[in-house]
């Protein structure tokens, strides 16, 4: 199976930050829709269609996650690869596919602290309860500055 979400721009986008906006939005709630299945994903897929109606997709596969950060790092990177200069963009796209089931591993009785993992899925978790109460928009993920910016 495969979980997706796609954005149709009203006019055609070359503005990297417009674009970031949107793929950061995608790759939110395309994971929220994995973790709320139970699901992690393996492989992660960028469709990018320009102002042309060339389109390409793009897909790398790493361990399963279903962290936002770690799908967005990947869509991000993909794109740096077929976005050349300032192409204007129609469509994007963020998928998941090669879907396993949740595996929470326990953590050890005397481990004194939380890993950075641990923290980042009560993180999801507390996000995924506010949404089932509140709805999906009532919480978003924040932008950082990227390096080099």
């Amino acid at each position: 199976g495969s979980i997706s979400n796609e954005h149709t721009f009203m006019a055609d986008v070359a503005d990297r930050a417009s674009i970031d906006a949107q793929l950061r939005a995608l790759t939110e709630r395309v994971v929220w829709r994995a973790r709320k299945r139970k699901l992690m994903a393996r492989t992660v897929t960028l469709k990018l269609r320009y102002a042309n109606f060339q389109t390409l997709t793009r897909s790398r596969t790493n361990p399963a996650t279903d962290q936002e950060r770690v799908v967005l790092a990947t869509v991000r990177d993909l794109l740096d690869h077929v976005l050349v200069g300032q192409r204007a963009v129609r469509l994007l796209g963020v998928g998941l596919t090669h879907l396993v089931p949740h595996q929470t591993q326990l953590g050890l009785p005397f481990a004194g602290t939380a890993s950075q993992d641990d923290r980042r899925a009560q993180l999801s978790s507390a996000v995924d309860t506010v949404r089932q109460r509140f709805g999906y928009d009532a919480i978003r993920l924040g932008v950082t500055k990227q390096p080099g910016q």
